[in-house]
């Protein structure tokens, strides 16, 4: 963790309820982490590196550390698996990480012929309001939900494996049963 004045940077933890907290460092403050509001992420995924500014300590109340994110350096993750939905003809996708703290919006130019109800496999394509969802494209339709092979290929493609083996090592595998 490096610290500039008022500003640190940090790799980013967001609880299944949206509350972002950026590891310190600082063996004095172990379990202390400074606390990102929902409302102050700027679009921050779980995972992320980050820089943050850190808020005045409060004088009553609290005594946590408050932050917020200024900057996003790197991403960590940037697909997910989901079901997609439709409310007021708008497509969105539910993701399945309950870490992912907001829906993605599927323009319907990048559905990529996935239908509401169907489990897919979703990248964000852009989010620059923090006011609004991320929107994203289909990369693949995996199935139906609750289908055991459908949400197994879900875990695999949120955890960044391939579900297919390239060419090479397909003819490297046939070599070595030889």
């Amino acid at each position: 963790m490096k610290q500039y004045l008022n500003k640190l940077t940090g790799v980013i933890s967001i609880s299944s309820k949206g509350t972002g907290y950026v590891a310190v460092g600082e063996e004095k403050n172990k379990g202390q982490d400074p606390e990102i509001d929902s409302r102050h992420l700027n679009t921050a995924l779980h995972g992320d590196k980050v820089e943050i500014l850190l808020h005045p300590k409060r004088l009553f109340g609290s005594s946590r550390q408050t932050a917020e994110v200024v900057k996003i350096i790197s991403r960590a993750k940037m697909s997910f698996a989901g079901v997609m939905e439709m409310e007021n003809k708008m497509f969105f996708l539910k993701p399945d990480d309950t870490k992912m703290y907001t829906d993605i919006l599927i323009p319907q130019n990048n559905l990529n012929g996935a239908r509401t109800g169907q489990k897919v496999f979703v990248e964000i394509t852009s989010w620059k309001d923090k006011k609004k969802m991320p929107e994203g494209k289909v990369l693949q339709i995996l199935g139906r939900p609750g289908d055991h092979n459908t949400e197994m290929r879900a875990i695999v493609m949120e955890k960044g494996f391939d579900l297919e083996l390239s060419k090479n090592i397909e003819e490297e595998a046939k070599k070595i049963k030889e």
